[in-house]
């Protein structure tokens, strides 16, 4: 059986499926394992944004009706079992979201759900609630010269000093046309993410960090009237990154599947290591390119504090 190598997440993968998003490589042993298997699906309700999840001995299930069940056990390995004629496309994308999410949260790290770029060797994640507009944020931000780290997931690992660094992901970022259009891309230039979706998959391979980067900042995204951005407290920085992480979007029975002293002692280190602020925006798009103005200015006053 052919089976394809790659490098993402700082981690050796290797397929069963290609995976055409992910950078290839095959230097050096796999860390993780992709597999097709028989696993046999389970079906405990309708839709494609509600997964089923349980905790199982090893690892963690996650099922969708239309698109497949996923086995994702011990921090290196994901087992997908298909559900009937769905989209290899479609499998993919919860393939490299929901389940490689899972797997680096197995592996120790804490994964916020959110975008990040690359901002003079600092990383800069903005999270938030579906629809916020993180990656868009992530976009603004590349437009104006910054580069990608992250879109989805992003996994935040501490180095031996308690640092906290982004391990580049893959130079992708999915985009819905009309974004694309206030920044100034032509969406009928990138293919669908999958069929039936307008939200466009836009390559980002001439602007990608493939290093990991120290995570310097974090922005919660929120619509507003106003533009505005204002720093939180630690307190607050805490609970948005437990609100924001895949741990508490997969539900309670992921939680279970995992260290929840770990959670919360990653949560907490992330909140005195990093400055995190909420940038409220309106959801005029034209007015993303004053946003990024926002966060840059943000980003230099702090930047200056830190080198003095």
């Amino acid at each position: 059986m052919q089976v394809f190598n790659y490098q993402a997440f700082g981690l050796s993968i290797q397929s069963a499926l290609p995976l055409p998003e992910l950078v290839s490589d095959g230097h050096k042993p796999p860390a993780v394992l992709i597999r097709l298997t028989d696993l046999a699906p389970f079906s405990p309700g309708t839709g494609e944004t509600a997964p089923y999840v349980e905790a199982v001995e090893g690892g963690t299930l996650l099922s969708w009706p239309r698109i497949g069940t996923f086995l994702i056990r011990n921090g290196n390995e994901i087992l997908v079992c298909p559900a009937g004629d769905v989209e290899e496309r479609v499998l993919r994308v919860f393939i490299l979201g929901a389940a490689m999410g899972v797997l680096l949260r197995q592996r120790g790290q804490m994964v916020l759900h959110g975008s990040c770029v690359d901002v003079r060797g600092k990383a800069v994640a903005f999270i938030g609630w579906k629809g916020s507009g993180k990656s868009t944020m992530a976009a603004a931000m590349c437009n104006r010269g910054h580069a990608l780290l992250s879109d989805d997931v992003v996994p935040v690992q501490f180095d031996e000093t308690g640092k906290p660094h982004v391990q580049p992901a893959y130079p992708q970022i999915k985009l819905w046309p009309d974004a694309m259009h206030a920044l100034g891309s032509d969406p009928d230039s990138c293919p669908r993410v999958y069929a039936g979706l307008e939200k466009r998959a836009q390559s980002a391979e001439s602007g990608f960090t493939y290093t990991p980067v120290p995570l310097q900042h974090v922005c919660v995204l929120e619509q507003g009237d106003a533009l505005e951005l204002t720093s939180l407290s630690r307190k607050e920085a805490l609970t948005e990154f437990m609100r924001h992480s895949y741990g508490m979007q997969l539900g309670l029975p992921l939680l279970r599947a995992i260290s929840l002293p770990d959670f919360f002692r990653q949560a907490a280190d992330l909140a005195g290591r990093v400055r995190a602020s909420r940038l409220n925006r309106p959801c005029d798009l034209h007015r993303l390119s004053a946003a990024a103005c926002l966060v840059e200015e943000h980003l230099e006053e702090h930047f200056a504090n830190v080198s003095q």
